[in-house]
């Protein structure tokens, strides 16, 4: 295990079932509210992926997730828009 590991270090399947997990929650989080998830339910939702993502074996620092998932957050939403229109 490399402590200092990044996602762009994970295998590309590993990278794509992460992202698809992040989405999946964001958008179900989406549907029940009908607003992107603010700061604590961000967190709420990293935790949740993260035990995927942990049961899945996959080895990477939460932290590493997190920025990843804030990088993509708008790309997300703009998704998730045009699968409502």
């Amino acid at each position: 295990m490399n402590p200092n590991k990044s996602f762009t270090d994970l295998k590309m399947k590993q990278r794509e079932k992460i992202s698809e997990w992040l989405y999946e929650e964001t958008n179900k989080y989406y549907k029940q509210y009908s607003r992107m998830p603010g700061k604590s339910q961000r967190e709420a939702i990293l935790f949740s992926v993260y035990d995927k993502i942990q049961s899945a074996e996959i080895w990477i620092p939460y932290q590493e997730v997190k920025k990843y998932y804030l990088s993509r957050l708008i790309h997300f939403e703009k998704r998730i828009i045009r699968s409502i229109v």
